[in-house]
C-alpha cells in the first residue's frame, strides 16, 4: 500500500510541480497596514514574503479581503475601537473563528498610541476580552502589546485587573488570558553599536521569558520588531533567525509590511506606487528568513483551549472606578455559546489494519498539492473532511481512502486553474 501512495505522489508531482517555498515558519509574520483597506493583491504580496500570519492593528469584521487570504489573520481590538457584540459575534460565528486567537491592546504605555495607565488598561481591555469570552469560551487572548519589555508595567497591569475583575466573579487572568504579545525594536541607545543594541535586546527578552514564563507557560508573541529608524538588513536578518530559533517565542512579526512611504519609508517591505506591489531588497531577505525554520508551515498547530469559568452566565462588570459605566452593548451578559472541539492528532493505534501514514505525513501531501498554501481555511477544511476515517477508526491519522478522497477534491480542480 505505501507503494501506491508513493506511485500517486509521483504523478501527481509530476502533473501539479511543486510550489517554490521560502523559508516559511509558522512563527513568522507580518504587521500591516494600518487599518482595514481594501489592499491590492494582498494574498499575492503575502505570497511573495511567505509568512504564515498576519494583522493590521483592527479586528476588520467587514473586510472579506483578509478573511479569505492564504496567510492566517489574527484581529486585534484595542481600547480605541468602536467595536460592539455583533461584529464580535461575526467574525466568531460567520468567519468560522472559534478557539482561535486574538490580539488585545496595542502599546498603552505609549502616549502616541492606546496611552493607558496599568489601571486604565486592565479596565478597557477587560471589557474586549470578557465580552470576546462571552461570545467564545475557547477564544485565546493574547494582550497588551506593550512598546517596551516594562516588566514593572505589566505586574501593575496584573494588580489593577485582579481588583477589577476579582473571583469569583471572573476568572483570573491566568484562565483567561493564553500569553503576552510584546515590542522591541533594536534602536542603539547613546554609545551603543547597532550589534550592542541588538544584544541588549535579546537579553530583555530573556530576562522577560525568564519573569513570565517559567511556571505559567504563557505564550510570548514579539508583534512589531526591527529597527524602523532605517533600512538595516543586519538586524531584520539577526533578530528574525533569533526569535525563529527561541522556543519560548511563540510567534513574532516584522514592522512594517506597507507601502514604502511615511516616516517608515526605509524598513517597508514593497514599493509604493506606481511600482506596488514590487517587492523591495528587505522584503526579498524576509521572504528567504529564517535561516533555520524550527517550525515547518506544513506542520498544524495545536493549542489547547484555554480555561474559563465554570458559571453558566458571564456576570455584570462592576463600573470601574473614577470612569464612566460602560454601555450595556459591551458588557457581557449573554450565556457563553460552547465552540466545536479541536481536532487532534491521537497515539498510533494498534489495531488500525489502513494505517498509512501520520499526520505530518499528510500535511506533506497537501502542501504539495493545494500550491503550498498555509491559509486556516482551506487546512481546516481538509482537516476535518479527511484526517481520520470518518467511521472514527484510526483518528488522527490518514489512510489511503481518506488521501483518494482529497485528492478528488483539491487537486484534481487544479487542473481547471
Amino acid at each position: 500500500m505505501l507503494y501506491l501512495i508513493s506511485f500517486l505522489l509521483l504523478i501527481n508531482t509530476l502533473l501539479f510541480p511543486r510550489p517554490i517555498l521560502a523559508n516559511c515558519s509558522l512563527k513568522k509574520g507580518i504587521g500591516g497596514p494600518g487599518g482595514c483597506p481594501d489592499v491590492p493583491r494582498l494574498n499575492q504580496l503575502l505570497k511573495q514574503i511567505d509568512v504564515s500570519w498576519f494583522y493590521t492593528w483592527q479586528y476588520c469584521p467587514d473586510e472579506d479581503l483578509y478573511w479569505e487570504t492564504n496567510a492566517e489573520f489574527v484581529p486585534m481590538i484595542r481600547s480605541l475601537h468602536n467595536y460592539n457584540r455583533s461584529q464580535i459575534e461575526k467574525i466568531v460565528n460567520q468567519r468560522n473563528y472559534q478557539g482561535k486567537y486574538w490580539l488585545i491592546g496595542n502599546e498603552p504605555d505609549n502616549t502616541g498610541q492606546d496611552n493607558l495607565s496599568p489601571a486604565q488598561a486592565a479596565e478597557k481591555y477587560g471589557k474586549i476580552t470578557y465580552l470576546i469570552k462571552s461570545v467564545d469560551p475557547d477564544a485565546k487572548i493574547i494582550m497588551l502589546g506593550l512598546s517596551y519589555l516594562k516588566n514593572w508595567w505589566k505586574n501593575e497591569f496584573v494588580n489593577a485587573w485582579n481588583n477589577e475583575w476579582p473571583s469569583p466573579q471572573y476568572a483570573t487572568l491566568n484562565q483567561t488570558i493564553t500569553g503576552w504579545h510584546i515590542h522591541t525594536y533594536a534602536h542603539p541607545w547613546s554609545g551603543e553599536t547597532q550589534q550592542q543594541a541588538i544584544d541588549r535586546i535579546k537579553r530583555h527578552l530573556n530576562g522577560w521569558i525568564e519573569n513570565n514564563h517559567q511556571n505559567n507557560h504563557y505564550e510570548l508573541w514579539v508583534t512589531e520588531f526591527g529597527n524602523f529608524q532605517k533600512k538595516d538588513p543586519d538586524t531584520m536578518a539577526n533578530l528574525t533567525n533569533f526569535l525563529e530559533t527561541n522556543s519560548n517565542i511563540d510567534r513574532y512579526a516584522y514592522f512594517y509590511f506597507g507601502e514604502s512611504a511615511g516616516k517608515w519609508g526605509g524598513t517597508c517591505l514593497f514599493n509604493t506606487y506606481p511600482q506596488w506591489p514590487s517587492i523591495t531588497s528587505l522584503g526579498s531577505l524576509y521572504a528567504s528568513l529564517p535561516t533555520n525554520p524550527q517550525s515547518s508551515c506544513v506542520t498544524l498547530p495545536t493549542s489547547s483551549p484555554t480555561p474559563f469559568p465554570t458559571n453558566t452566565t458571564t456576570p455584570t462588570p462592576p463600573p470601574p472606578t473614577n470612569t464612566p459605566t460602560p454601555t450595556s452593548e459591551l458588557t457581557p451578559t449573554a450565556t457563553p455559546t460552547t465552540s466545536p472541539p479541536i481536532t487532534t492528532n491521537t497515539p498510533v493505534p494498534t489495531n488500525c489494519p489502513v494505517l498509512q501514514g501520520t499526520l505530518n505525513e499528510a500535511e506533506l501531501w497537501r502542501s504539495e498539492y493545494i500550491k503550498g498554501s498555509t491559509g486556516t481555511i482551506e487546512r481546516n477544511d481538509w482537516m476535518t473532511d479527511f484526517i481520520g476515517a470518518s467511521n472514527g477508526s484510526c483518528n488522527g491519522f490518514v489512510d489511503i481512502d481518506d488521501f483518494d478522497a482529497w485528492k478528488d477534491k483539491y487537486i484534481l480542480n487544479l487542473q481547471n486553474q
